[in-house]
């Protein structure tokens, strides 16, 4: 399986999650989210468990225990969302994300919440 773009972008943030940044994170975010990302429609997804919610912060590259919201689209569309160049309004009314679960929760995963320099 070809490595996507954002699994750079989720270790670049776990090294930075560590110590204060992260705690700081934590405290604003308090969730847990599922990543369900793929290069192409048809391959087959990578996940990864972003945990905002405990100690911290920490990112799994598998699907570990219960999110608050899950978050599935295309390994680009991701990026494009991270930089600023796709709303997350627009990528979920366009249906390139799906959301499910809390979507107040969701909603609180922004651009805003990515630590210093996470954008590739």
């Amino acid at each position: 399986m070809s490595t996507l773009k954002s699994v750079a972008l989720f270790e670049l943030m776990a090294t930075q999650l560590q110590g204060e940044v992260g705690k700081g994170v934590v405290e604003k975010v308090d969730a847990v989210y599922h990543f369900e990302l793929r290069k192409t429609k048809a391959s087959a997804p990578q996940f990864i468990t972003l945990d905002l919610k405990n100690g911290s912060g920490k990112i799994t590259f598998a699907k570990e225990g219960k999110a608050d919201a899950a978050f599935s689209m295309l390994d680009d569309d991701f990026i494009k969302l991270t930089k600023g160049q796709l709303k997350p309004q627009n990528a979920f009314m366009t249906g390139k994300m799906k959301i499910k679960g809390n979507l107040k929760k969701a909603m609180k995963f922004n651009p805003s919440v990515l630590p210093a320099g996470a954008k590739l």
